[in-house]
């Protein structure tokens, strides 16, 4: 897949593209948006099974991936948005999914700009955990998906030792292959010595999927 950036007033978006350039020849173009610990190489096997001359673009959302140095506020309404724009770069209607988290925030932009998109599908998007009135979004977060959250905040001796937490993960072990070591190596950053994951800013709870 090729690394691809998308202009926006606070800078670029990171994508990560497979099949012809867009807009190109005018082929079928999907969108992606992953899902809410995540990034766009969630998408790189679905990439590999879309017939020849589909384009998709798989979008680092706004504080992960190579999308983490642009600024908040963070939320739905702003990964609808960033969604919209990319969707205009392209210069006509393309087909939008988005996978858990990153289905609610492509059913939200579907709703606001539905001229951008012709199909909208939506993968493992659940139903939106309620909050209770009063209740602290940093405590709900926790709550709800504590071990993923924790994950961003830590920092690691070498890119090794990231990739090893998840090849450890008895849900992975078994089923390691490349491309979950492409995953996990991705979403390392940071200097030698000192590798961390992507980004240190989980979303608002308010935006929480899994």
């Amino acid at each position: 897949m090729d690394s691809v950036e998308i202009p926006t007033p606070d800078g670029p978006l990171h994508a990560l593209r497979s099949g012809p350039a867009v807009p190109g020849d005018g082929g079928p173009v999907v969108l992606a948006a992953h899902g809410i610990t995540a990034s766009a190489m969630s998408f790189a096997a679905v990439a590999r099974a879309l017939p020849a001359g589909w384009t998709l673009l798989a979008l680092d959302l706004r504080g992960r991936g190579r999308s983490n140095t642009l600024p908040g506020p963070f939320g739905m309404d702003r990964h609808a948005g960033d969604l919209a724009a990319v969707a205009r770069q392209v210069g006509r209607p393309v087909v939008l999914t988005g996978q858990s988290m990153g289905a609610y925030a492509a059913l939200r932009a579907a709703t606001r700009f539905p001229d951008l998109f012709t199909r909208l599908v939506l993968i493992d998007g659940g139903l939106p955990l309620p909050v209770p009135a009063g209740a602290d979004p940093d405590a709900v977060l926790e709550a709800t998906l504590g071990p993923a959250i924790l994950r961003l905040r830590m920092t690691f001796p070498s890119e090794e030792a990231y990739v090893e937490l998840f090849r450890n993960h008895p849900a992975l072990a078994a089923s390691w292959n490349d491309d979950l070591d492409a995953y996990a190596r991705y979403d390392s950053t940071g200097d030698p010595g000192r590798s961390a994951p992507g980004s240190t800013r989980p979303p608002s709870p308010r935006t929480a999927g899994t």
